[in-house]
């Protein structure tokens, strides 16, 4: 049996070359040899740039010490599987001053801490131009260089601002300047059209909280239960809490799902995760039948009952409705976050997160599963496209299990970490059935390991921190 090699999650870059792996829309017309434009928005981490080439934001990976801010001029070198670039000669060190800024910010760091809804920057040798208090001006964040340092750009220079302020690489504000001496101090406006403070706000939650919607379904679970001695006695809409509640029920990994091999889409679906996808489909059809036969989903009922808290109170004059709306839009906050995350992992990195709710004895978790889709082949040839499936599981007996599954066409391999020789050898029979049962599906099997990791728990941790370290940029503009 021929077998399918998994490469690393990482591997090393080729020196003086940027690698891409394209997302939902990969940039059109490319040919090898082509010459393409691109600036450097921000670093993401150690060798994860944010790029732009032909209005599109890309992550890169090199090991080139690029800089948010330089404009740069590459060669495409090799389209499959990744889009290969090489970095052409001279056009690394246009970096727009970043170095002067940055060797300013070390020779006069700032030691208070950062104002509430204020940028500071020491100006270099050159400092801004013919500036007033009062004055309006429009910045660009180029990127983030450590907790509380930004670089900006703003009348065509870039600096280095200091502020406590979630801002994001791509976002485009508007700052008012309130003192000049001794510091730059500039006070944020509105938010322009180009905000990501919804991307942020998703990011940030996914990264504190992996399984804030397990918790949230936990809590609606507990709350609308009946039989449970702490659930809510009065809701303004009984029949739609009952609703949720018998929803909730159906989604928690029920015991027919081996029968029913869609269960997984019909749970995303269940969510409200394909809500407005659904919508958009209908009305490109013209017809409004699809929408009028489907099944309601959480989302749906979520905000039905959200606004019916609003608008008619909680049956109880008031005293629990503060404890009730937290519950319900907690819980429809954590969905959306989801839908955002994956719009952002399409337009970044060409992937998908899965967050798909089950009990595992009693207690109610989350399968985290990630999607990655070779848009290369996908788009070249039907039937030759490529996905590699990252499942991320923390189970009561067997502990953290990472596993791999990558197939092509009908070509379907399989590895399995896990943290022990036991389990190890607990799982290993039932790789030869699943083989077969593969087979009965009409997939050709190939590799199907199972090893062992001693840092299981650690290199999951480092895996969930490597796939959420995207920048939000702006998805609603």
């Amino acid at each position: 049996m021929a077998s399918i090699h998994f490469p690393p999650i990482t591997s090393p870059i080729s020196e003086n070359r940027l690698q891409i792996q394209q997302g939902a829309r990969p940039l059109p017309h490319l040919s090898v040899g082509q010459l393409l434009e691109a600036r450097v928005l921000g670093r993401l981490d150690g060798e994860r740039l944010l790029i732009n080439i032909q209005d599109q934001n890309l992550v890169a990976r090199t090991a080139i010490p690029l800089q948010a801010g330089e404009n740069i001029r590459v060669r495409v070198e090799g389209l499959n599987p990744l889009l290969t670039l090489v970095l052409m000669e001279g056009s690394g060190g246009e970096s727009i001053r970043t170095g002067e800024a940055l060797q300013s910010m070390r020779a006069n760091s700032f030691t208070s801490p950062a104002p509430e809804n204020r940028l500071q920057i020491q100006q270099g040798a050159r400092p801004l131009s013919h500036l007033s208090v009062g004055q309006i001006l429009e910045a660009r964040i180029l990127g983030r260089l450590d907790g509380e340092r930004l670089l900006v750009s703003i009348q065509e220079q870039s600096l280095v601002a200091r502020t406590a302020i979630p801002l994001q690489a791509g976002e485009n504000i508007r700052v008012k300047v309130e003192g000049m001496n001794p510091l730059l101090t500039l006070v944020l406006m509105e938010r322009s059209s180009g905000e990501s403070i919804r991307t942020g706000e998703a990011l940030q939650s996914m990264r504190a909280e992996p399984l804030a919607l397990a918790k949230s379904l936990i809590g609606l679970l507990e709350a609308l239960d009946p039989e449970n001695p702490g659930a809510f006695r009065t809701l303004p809409a009984k029949g739609e809490a009952g609703r949720i509640l018998q929803l909730l029920q159906s989604l928690v990994l029920p015991k027919n799902t081996v029968e029913n091999p869609l269960w997984i889409k019909d749970c995303l679906q269940s969510l409200g995760l394909l809500l407005e996808s659904d919508v958009r489909k209908e009305f490109q059809k013209g017809s409004s039948t699809g929408l009028q036969e489907r099944a309601v989903n959480l989302k749906e009922l979520l905000l039905n009952m959200v606004e019916t808290l609003r608008t008619q109170g909680d049956g109880e004059g008031g005293k629990g409705l503060p404890q009730k709306l937290s519950l319900f839009e907690g819980a429809l906050r954590n969905i959306e976050n989801l839908q955002v995350l994956n719009v952002l992992f399409q337009e970044q990195e060409g992937k998908y997160l899965l967050q798909i709710p089950f009990l595992l004895s009693g207690r109610m978790t989350t399968a985290d599963i990630f999607v990655y889709v070779d848009q290369e082949n996908q788009q070249r040839k039907k039937g030759s496209e490529g996905y590699r499936v990252v499942f991320a599981l923390h189970m009561d007996a067997l502990g953290d299990i990472m596993i791999q599954a990558k197939w092509k066409g009908k070509r379907l391999g399989c590895l399995i970490e896990c943290g022990s020789d036991e389990i190890r050898d607990f799982i290993r029979p039932s790789l030869a059935v699943l083989a077969e049962r593969l087979g009965a599906l009409g997939f050709q099997t190939g590799e199907m390991t199972c090893t062992v990791k001693k840092d299981l728990g650690q290199a999951r941790e480092e895996f969930y921190q490597r796939e959420l370290s995207l920048t939000a940029v702006d998805l609603f503009a």
